[in-house]
C-alpha cells in the first residue's frame, strides 16, 4: 500500500515538471527530449521497463544537459531496478542523490534501491546481498484524458513558438518601416528648415504681435489665478469644517460600538461561567451516583471505604461501611461445622484505544482534530495517560471531544465499559509538502497500573498547495528604448486551496514598467510591483502581463532578468523563480551639437565653434570626424580638453575621438578659416560628420550656416554739368553711402582737380593742398550716409575750350582692417 502511494506520489511530481516544461518557451531541444521523456514514462507506467530504459538512456546520450536530467536519471534508475539490473540501477541512483540532494523526489525511492545507491556510492559496486526481487507493483496509470492533456499542452508550447517566431519578424518589419519613415521625415525636417529661413523676416513680425498678445493673456490668466485661488481657500475652509463634523460622529459611532463589543463581551463571560457551573454540577452527580453504586456493589472493600470518603467531602450523607474483616480469617458460627473465608476482589486494568479512520488529508498549516476513542476494560474506575511522538513543530494537544479547547494530557476516571471520546489537535508545519504520507506514534498508558499501555501509529496524508511561477519574455533580444512584455503564470500544483497568496515581481533598474501598471498591480519602491490576494484553487492557474521598457541606459551585452517571489501570507512561507534571460543588443548611437548653427562672419574672419559630441549608444565606441566648408575655407576640429571654447596650444588637432564610454561627452572645437573675397549676404553651409567604427554605426550630422557680412561703401559726385566762365562758381556734392551689412572703418574720400581750378569752400575737410582735399569718416554704420560739398572756380584767363577734370576716390576698411 506504502509503495503504491509513494509511485502515485513520484508519478504526480513528474507530471507537474512535465507541464512546467510545456510551459516555458518552447526551444528545438527542449520540445525534442520532454516528447523523448514523455513516451519512456508512459512506457515506466505501463510496466515495459525495457522500453523505458531506452528512452530514457537515448536522453542522456543525446541531451547531457537537459533540464530533465535529475528526472531522467531517477526514472531510469527505477526502471533498471524494476527490469533486475541492480548494478546500473544503483550506479544511477547513486548519481542522482550525489547531483540532487534536495530533490523531493528522493522520499519516494524504494527500501532496497536506495540501500543499494548507498553500498554503491561507498564503495563503487554492489557489496550487500541483495534482497530477493519482488513482485513489481502495479503502477496507476494515468488516464487517457490526462495524457492527452499534456499532449495538448506540449502542442500548445510548439505553437506558441511559431507564433513568437512569427511575431519577432513583425517586429523586425516594423523597426525597418520606422527607420525608413525617420529618413523621409529628417528629408522633410531640412525642406521645412530652408522654407522657415526664407520666411524669417515675417515671423519676426509676427512674434512681437503673439508678445503683446501673450503679455495681456497673461495679466488676465493672473487675475483668474487670484480668483481661483481665493475660491479654493473658501472651499478648503468649508471641507475642514466638514471634516470636524464627520470626526466629531466617527468618535461618538466608535464609542458606541465599544459599549455595544463591552456588553457583548460581558454576555459572553456570562454565558461561559453558566456553562462551567452546569458541567460541574452533572460532574458531581455523575461522580456522587458512581460512588454510591461502588458502595452498593462493594460494600465493605477498600473502594467502598474511598467512596464514602470521597462523598463526605462531596457532603452526601451516607450510612458508613462495616470494618473489613482480615483477609483470609475465619469466623465462628453457631455451630463447629460452619467456617467463613473471606476475600476481595482486586482491580486490575484493561482498555482499548482506537483512533477513528479513515483519516481525511490534514491541510498544510491549519488546525486538524483526529478523533480517538478509549474504553475501559477493566473491572474499576481508572484514568489513562496520554502522551504523543510527534516532532514539537505539529503542535500536538490532547482533549476531550466534550471540551475541545481544554488540553489534557489523561483523560478523566472513566467507568468499566465506559467510553472516552477525545480528540487529538495538531497543525502540519508549513514546510509540508504536498502528497507526503505523515505517521507517528501516539500511546495511552493506565495510571492505575502504568505498565499497562497501547501506541498506536497516526497515519494521515498532508495536503496543501504547490505554488509555481512561470516567467517569460518574447524578447530575448531588446535594444535600448524598446518595450518588452513579460508573460507571468502562477500555477496551484498542489491539492488544497491558495489563499491571501502575494506575488512580487522584482525588476533590475534596466526594465521600467510602462506607466501606468496594471490597475491590480501596487508599485514598491522602485524595483518591485506587487499583486496581492491571489486565491487559486488545485489545478488552477492565474496569468498576467507586464509591459517594460529598457532604459536608454542599458548596456549591451548585458543579462536581465526578472525575479517572481511567491509568497503564502498565511504560512510564511515563500519561493522565487526567475524569468529567461533576455540579453541587450549592441546599439551604436552618436550625438552632434554646435553651440551655434546660425553664424554671422566677416569675411577672412577666423571662426571657433564649440561642438560637443554624445556617445549615445551602449557600448563604449570610437568616432571618426569628418568635417566640410566652402572651397575657399579651411578647417581644423581641435580636442577641447578644458571645455571653455578657446584654442588652447596643448589642445590637438583630432580626426577620431577613440574609446568613449556610453553616455560619456566629450567638447571638441572646429576651427574655419572664411574665404576673404565672399560677398555681403552670401551665405556658405558647414556640416560636422561623426561615423561610429562599428559595423552597424549610422553617421551623424550636425549642419551650420555661415552669412558673411561686409561693408560695401559707395559714392556719387552730383553738380552743374557743361560749360563754365571763368569766375563763376560751380557747387559739386559728394554723397557717401554704406550699403553694407557691416560696420566700415576710416573711410576716407580724396579729391584732386586741375591746375586752372581754385578751390573756394569746402565743408569739414581733414587736409587741404592745392590741387587736392581729403574727407575722413572714422565709423560709416551699415546704411549710413554723409554729404559733403565743396565750392570750385575756374581761374580767369583760362582760353575757351580748355578741358578741366575735376576726379574723387573712395577707399575703407572692415572691422578686420581688409582695406576696399
Amino acid at each position: 500500500m506504502l509503495k503504491n502511494i509513494k509511485v502515485m506520489a513520484t508519478s504526480f511530481v513528474c507530471l507537474f515538471f512535465i507541464l512546467q516544461l510545456s510551459i516555458f518557451p518552447a526551444f528545438a531541444q527542449t520540445t525534442e527530449d520532454s516528447h523523448i521523456f514523455l513516451d519512456g514514462f508512459n512506457a515506466y507506467q505501463v510496466q515495459d521497463y525495457p522500453s523505458a530504459i531506452q528512452y530514457l538512456s537515448e536522453i542522456l546520450e543525446k541531451y547531457p544537459d537537459t533540464p530533465l536530467r535529475d528526472m531522467t536519471c531517477f526514472w531510469l534508475a527505477r526502471a533498471q531496478f524494476k527490469a533486475g539490473n541492480k548494478e546500473e540501477a544503483a550506479r544511477l541512483m547513486a548519481e542522482f542523490n550525489r547531483d540532487y540532494p534536495d530533490s523531493p523526489l528522493a522520499g519516494t525511492i524504494e527500501e532496497e534501491l536506495q540501500t543499494l545507491a548507498a553500498d554503491y556510492a561507498a564503495n563503487g559496486k554492489i557489496t550487500v546481498a541483495a534482497q530477493k526481487d519482488q513482485p513489481a507493483q502495479a503502477v496507476e496509470i494515468p488516464p487517457a484524458d490526462d495524457k492527452k492533456e499534456v499532449e495538448e499542452l506540449l502542442l500548445a508550447a510548439a505553437r506558441e513558438a511559431t507564433a513568437l517566431e512569427a511575431r519577432n519578424k513583425a517586429i523586425a518589419q516594423k523597426r525597418a518601416s520606422e527607420e525608413r519613415l525617420k529618413r523621409e521625415q529628417e528629408a522633410a525636417r531640412l525642406a521645412a528648415l530652408q522654407h522657415a529661413e526664407q520666411n524669417a523676416a515675417n515671423e519676426a513680425e509676427k512674434k512681437r504681435a503673439a508678445k503683446l498678445h501673450a503679455e495681456e493673456r497673461a495679466a488676465r490668466e493672473k487675475a483668474e489665478l487670484e480668483r481661483m485661488a481665493a475660491a479654493k481657500a473658501a472651499a478648503e475652509r468649508a471641507a475642514q469644517e466638514r471634516a470636524k463634523a464627520i470626526a466629531v460622529e466617527e468618535k461618538q459611532k466608535k464609542a458606541a460600538q465599544q459599549l455595544a463589543a463591552a456588553k457583548a463581551e460581558a454576555e459572553k463571560q456570562q454565558a461561559e461561567k453558566t456553562r462551567l457551573a452546569q458541567e460541574q454540577a452533572a460532574m458531581r452527580e455523575k461522580a456522587i451516583a458512581e460512588y454510591k453504586r461502588i458502595l452498593d456493589q462493594y460494600p465493605g472493600t477498600a473502594a467502598a471505604r474511598t467512596a464514602a470518603e470521597r462523598l463526605d467531602t462531596l457532603g452526601v450523607a451516607v450510612a458508613k461501611p462495616q470494618k473489613q474483616l482480615p483477609l483470609a480469617s475465619i469466623a465462628e458460627s453457631g455451630s463447629a461445622n460452619t467456617q467463613i473465608f473471606n476475600f476481595e476482589v482486586a482491580q486490575y486494568a484493561a482498555f482499548e484505544f482506537n483512533p477513528l479512520y479513515p483519516l481525511p488529508p490534514v491541510l498544510v498549516a491549519k488546525p486538524a482534530a483526529i478523533p480517538f476513542q478509549i474504553i475501559n476494560r477493566g473491572n474499576g474506575q481508572d484514568s489513562f495517560y496520554l502522551s504523543s511522538g510527534f516532532p514539537s513543530e505539529f503542535g500536538i494537544r490532547f482533549a476531550a471531544a466534550t471540551l475541545p479547547d481544554q488540553a489534557i494530557n489523561q483523560t478523566p476516571l472513566i467507568a468499566p465499559g465506559e467510553v472516552f471520546n477525545g480528540v487529538i489537535h495538531l497543525t502540519a508545519p508549513a514546510a509540508t509538502i504536498d502528497g507526503l504520507r505523515i505517521s507517528y506514534p501516539i500511546q495511552a498508558a493506565s495510571r492505575f497500573t502504568p505498565e499497562v499501555s497501547q501506541s498506536r501509529e497516526i497515519s494521515f496524508k498532508a495536503s496543501a498547495p504547490l505554488l509555481r511561477a512561470v516567467l517569460r519574455t518574447d524578447n530575448l533580444k531588446p535594444l535600448p528604448g524598446e518595450q518588452t512584455r513579460y508573460t507571468v503564470t502562477v500555477l496551484n500544483l498542489g491539492s488544497s486551496a491558495t489563499d491571501n497568496v502575494s506575488l512580487r515581481i522584482n525588476h533590475p533598474p534596466q526594465l521600467e514598467p510602462v506607466q501606468p501598471v496594471a490597475s491590480n498591480l501596487r508599485r514598491e519602491m522602485k524595483a518591485a510591483l506587487v499583486l496581492d490576494n491571489i486565491n487559486l484553487k488545485p489545478g488552477e492557474r492565474y496569468d498576467l502581463e507586464i509591459p517594460f521598457t529598457v532604459s536608454e541606459d542599458a548596456l549591451a551585452d548585458e543579462e536581465i532578468t526578472i525575479r517572481a517571489d511567491l509568497i503564502d501570507n498565511r504560512s510564511r512561507i515563500s519561493s522565487s523563480f526567475l524569468s529567461n534571460a533576455a540579453k541587450i543588443q549592441p546599439l551604436s548611437q552618436v550625438a552632434l551639437k554646435l553651440a551655434d548653427s546660425n553664424i554671422i562672419t566677416i569675411p577672412g574672419q577666423t571662426l571657433r565653434i564649440p561642438v560637443t559630441l554624445v556617445n549615445k549608444g551602449n557600448l563604449r565606441e570610437s568616432f571618426a570626424l569628418a568635417v566640410n566648408v566652402p572651397a575657399a575655407g579651411k578647417a581644423v576640429i581641435y580636442h577641447d580638453l578644458n571645455r571653455d571654447g578657446n584654442r588652447q596650444p596643448d589642445e590637438p588637432e583630432v580626426t577620431t575621438i577613440n574609446s568613449l564610454a556610453p553616455r560619456e561627452e566629450t567638447a571638441l572645437l572646429l576651427e574655419i578659416s572664411t574665404p576673404v573675397n565672399a560677398t555681403d549676404g552670401s551665405e556658405a553651409g558647414i556640416s560636422l560628420t561623426a561615423t561610429p567604427q562599428s559595423t552597424n554605426g549610422q553617421a551623424v550630422q550636425a549642419s551650420g550656416r555661415m552669412v558673411f557680412s561686409r561693408p560695401v561703401v559707395q559714392f556719387s559726385m552730383q553738380g552743374r554739368d557743361g560749360r563754365q566762365t571763368p569766375g563763376d562758381l560751380m557747387t559739386v556734392e559728394l554723397t557717401v553711402f554704406n550699403r553694407g551689412s557691416n560696420l566700415a572703418r576710416n573711410v576716407e574720400l580724396v579729391s584732386s582737380w586741375s591746375e586752372q581750378i581754385e578751390l573756394v569752400a569746402a565743408d569739414a575737410t581733414t587736409n587741404t593742398t592745392a590741387g587736392s582735399a581729403n574727407w575722413l569718416f572714422t565709423e560709416l554704420g551699415a546704411g549710413e550716409k554723409r554729404v559733403v560739398k565743396a565750392s570750385f572756380r575756374v581761374k580767369p584767363g583760362i582760353t575757351v575750350g580748355t578741358g578741366l577734370q575735376l576726379k574723387s576716390t573712395l577707399g575703407y576698411q572692415d572691422q578686420l582692417g581688409n582695406r576696399y
